[in-house]
């Protein structure tokens, strides 16, 4: 069982949105996937290179040691365990040839165990985790009945007919 919400955000809406949840949380960024074991955090949610995943992960400096990482032996790289472990995934919004596509923000409240145990992963983090996407309500607005949410700038973008929302 997890916690989810989809939205649309301009680069403008991406920035301003990680200076304020940055005012409000303390967090860290891991981005993936990585050529060795262990943490490669970031400062902020936006791209930083070409060739970027979408996805990156928001974790509570109190819980980088509880991070785990699955390797793909194949692609010769290691990626977080997001199931197991306390982060909050956040799949970026980007732009391309006018098409704005949809970003989510996305954690699991527990998981079965290798035994098959249902296990919850800590009310701390759960906590933790439920106000990110609260912050997301509050920043963004309600687009449709599906739930979808959009930033200020991506709105305007919209109304102006300068992208599409995918």
């Amino acid at each position: 069982m997890g916690q989810q919400i989809n939205f649309f955000f301009s680069d403008e809406d991406t920035q301003v949105f990680d200076q304020k949840i940055r005012g409000q949380l303390d967090f860290v960024v891991i981005k993936q996937p990585t050529r060795r074991l262990g943490l490669e955090p970031s400062q902020t949610t936006r791209f930083e290179a070409d060739g970027e995943w979408l996805k990156v992960f928001l974790v509570r400096r109190c819980d980088l040691h509880q991070v785990r990482f699955k390797q793909v032996l194949a692609q010769r790289y290691w990626l977080v365990d997001d199931l197991r472990s306390p982060v909050v995934e956040y799949s970026r919004c980007f732009c391309h040839n006018g098409v704005l596509r949809r970003g989510r923000l996305f954690f699991d409240e527990g998981y079965f165990d290798e035994a098959g145990r249902w296990t919850l992963k800590p009310d701390t983090f759960t906590v933790w985790a439920s106000s990110i996407i609260k912050f997301m309500q509050f920043f963004a607005t309600k687009t449709d009945v599906n739930g979808n949410r959009i930033g200020p700038d991506a709105a305007r973008l919209l109304a102006d007919r300068l992208v599409k929302a995918q």
